[in-house]
């Protein structure tokens, strides 16, 4: 139950002279009838909009808005569950079309208004009162007869998915020049027959859609034996290869008298041994290739097509995951590349096969086997002797990209190859990416943390001569303690605030670089997540951090505005600020640029959500700092009672504004 202290509080606020504190009490769901009933006579249409959307105003409320001059208002009634059935019959009969598709979506809307909307020929009304519940079933097919023949796609895709639309209905749209498919195929009230006929095309997509969101028990063996007898060869096909067909029927289309079936039987990993082994002795190439690429082929089958005499199909069998080791190893010697290049990317492929493939005149091959993650790492190091370094920054970036699924020390064989772009990727282990302006040297970090990189790898590179190297170790969460302690001096600047950025160092590197001579260092410190309180401290109690950044220059990103926006930082270092930005603030002799600064950085914290008691009153008591205040969800009641009658309009707008009183955000654009 709202409790009383707030209940007056939104009276008061409920009568206040500016539109945009009443607008806000107006939308909240808090705000007692009777100061709703007040609002919705306001001068202002953006008050009654907000009392017409509040989902808390009573119906007699709402049914004394319904003929208001302003659009918006009425468009909000007509959208409010609790707006009453005789206020939306009379908005059903409103010129405006956005109002009567509000009416026709809203479930308080009655069948004999449904009824009337019904006629409106727009699909805006049409399509909501075909999703009202409320409307009777003779009335939604018409709708979706006349809408069937609309102009617009998404229309008459609408039709095809709903429910209600009759079985020659969906025909139509199914011989269309630009048929609605996908949604035939996921409408459950849809006939099997019509379904079966439509999964030609993306065809394993269009069976997923099928089985996902329809009964199986429809598809019955004698309408799939009856559907196997059909002229259409598309539709032979598609029973071929349909996952329900039953084991004798694919048996029979085997035999079929078009390649195109035989190819859908191959490709149905549901047909027999038998029938495969006979399939893979096809005339068709597509069809053996079918055989070759069918997951559920046993290795007798498989096993014959190694020996197949067309590159594609043995080319496709090297693609299968489940062709077995056998059969790959007969593959690992083909004579054509397309083949051996399959083999390289075979799950199954040995560390003899691709061994023996490493040796491959081919680079394509020889970078693909480099890659796999069962080769030796002997047989990989002597591979990348032999490349390009680009192709070697190529693998090691991808080997990088997916460092989970390799060995522990995969990515150490790079660091024989001394090559600055190799060590920078080398560096970035696990790190997905950066952003970084040139100038202030600011970073952003996106770092996937799901598994370690070898912080001996990292160490090995911290004494490279490259800087950035360096740069990409400093920002790598997995950097250790003793290359952090390293990294701290680095006499690149670059270095220093890329480790100002990384969360995951150790308190005593926060520490230093709080006492970073540069400020750009401390301003990232300050506004690092992960940085040790101590640290925070440090920059806190030190003056020269409240210098503005630039004479002129608004403070976005000083070292105190950093400070006071970290969500981090604890009550007894924001009262540090304060403190210190006070008196620079009122002290006379400081350049203007200098207290302003010293301002803005107070009224950060006035929005701080580790704001303490005290410092709320020492705010409340500042008209300077009232307005950042008025915002806070942490501030007591006490301290709103207070802000209640500010002169200042946005105190009292920011006040009705807050969680503490309002909690649904409002959009004070419109």
């Amino acid at each position: 139950m709202i409790d009383e202290d707030i209940k007056l509080i939104l009276a008061t606020l409920g009568r206040d002279l500016d539109w945009g504190v009443r607008a806000s009490v107006a939308e909240n769901v808090d705000t007692p009838q009777e100061n709703l009933l007040t609002l919705s006579t306001d001068t202002d249409y953006r008050v009654r909009r907000n009392v017409a959307l509040n989902p808390s105003t009573a119906a007699d409320i709402l049914d004394g808005l319904v003929d208001d001059n302003e659009k918006d208002v009425r468009i909000h009634i007509a959208q409010n569950l609790n707006t009453s059935t005789a206020t939306l019959a009379s908005l059903a009969l409103d010129k405006d079309l956005e109002i009567r598709s509000r009416v026709a979506a809203n479930f308080n809307t009655s069948a004999e208004t449904l009824k009337t909307l019904s006629r409106v020929k727009r699909a805006e009304v049409a399509m909501p009162t075909l999703t009202n519940p409320n409307t009777p079933k003779d009335i939604k097919i018409k709708i979706l007869i006349r809408l069937s023949s609309h102009e617009e796609r998404y229309v008459v895709d609408f039709v095809a998915k709903n429910n209600d639309t009759p079985d020659d209905v969906l025909q139509i749209l199914a011989n269309n020049t630009q048929p609605s498919r996908i949604p035939i195929l996921e409408n459950p009230m849809a006939s099997a027959r019509l379904q079966l006929s439509l999964i030609n095309h993306e065809t394993q997509f269009c069976i997923d859609r099928i089985i996902q969101n329809n009964d199986i028990a429809k598809y019955s063996q004698q309408l799939l034996e009856d559907l196997s007898k059909e002229k259409s060869t598309t539709i032979r096909g598609n029973i071929a290869i349909f996952p329900l067909t039953p084991l004798k029927l694919l048996e029979k289309l085997s035999r079929d008298k078009e390649d195109t079936v035989h190819k859908n039987v191959a490709d149905n990993v549901n047909t027999p041994e038998n029938v495969l082994l006979k399939l893979a002795k096809d005339k068709s190439m597509f069809v053996r290739a079918a055989v070759a690429k069918n997951a559920g082929a046993p290795e007798k089958v498989l096993e014959l097509l190694s020996i197949d005499g067309e590159t594609h199909v043995r080319t496709i069998l090297a693609q299968n995951n489940k062709t077995s080791v056998k059969v790959i190893g007969k593959l690992c010697a083909d004579d054509n590349s397309r083949v051996r290049m399959a083999v390289t990317r075979h799950p199954n492929a040995s560390k003899e096969m691709l061994k023996l493939l490493s040796e491959d005149e081919d680079d394509d091959i020889r970078i693909s086997v480099a890659l796999h993650r069962n080769v030796f790492n002997q047989v990989r190091a002597k591979i990348l002797k032999s490349l390009k370094t680009e192709q070697c920054r190529t693998i090691c970036q991808k080997i990088r990209q997916d460092q989970n699924a390799y060995p522990a020390d995969t990515l150490e064989i790079f660091l024989t190859l001394d090559e600055i772009a190799i060590n920078e990727e080398l560096a970035r282990s696990n790190t997905k990416g950066t952003i970084e302006d040139r100038d202030t040297f600011k970073i952003s970090l996106f770092v996937d943390e799901g598994s370690a990189a070898s912080s001996s790898l990292l160490d090995k590179l911290s004494n490279s001569k490259q800087a950035s190297v360096r740069r990409y170790i400093a920002e790598n969460p997995n950097v250790s303690n003793g290359t952090s302690h390293l990294l701290v001096g680095d006499e690149d600047l670059a270095v220093r605030c890329k480790l100002a950025c990384n969360t995951k160092v150790p308190t005593e590197v926060f520490t230093i670089l709080a006492n970073d001579a540069e400020s750009v260092v401390r301003e990232n410190v300050a506004s690092n997540e992960g940085a040790s309180i101590e640290a925070l401290k440090i920059i806190a109690e030190n003056k020269k951090n409240y210098v503005a950044k630039a004479p002129g220059a608004k403070f976005e990103h000083s070292i105190l505005t950093n400070l006071a926006r970290n969500p981090c930082v604890p009550s007894e270092i924001l009262e540090i600020i304060v403190s210190n930005a006070s008196q620079m603030k009122d002290d006379t002799s400081q350049p203007i640029v200098e207290r302003e600064n010293a301002s803005h950085g107070c009224q950060l914290v006035a929005t701080h959500l580790n704001i303490t008691p005290n410092l709320a009153k020492f705010f409340a008591s500042n008209q300077d700092y009232r307005e950042s205040l008025a915002g806070n969800s942490r501030i007591s009641i006490g301290v709103i009672e207070a802000l209640v009658n500010d002169d200042n309009p946005m105190v009292r707008r920011n006040l009705a504004r807050n969680p503490r009183l309002n909690p649904k955000k409002f959009d004070w654009v419109k």
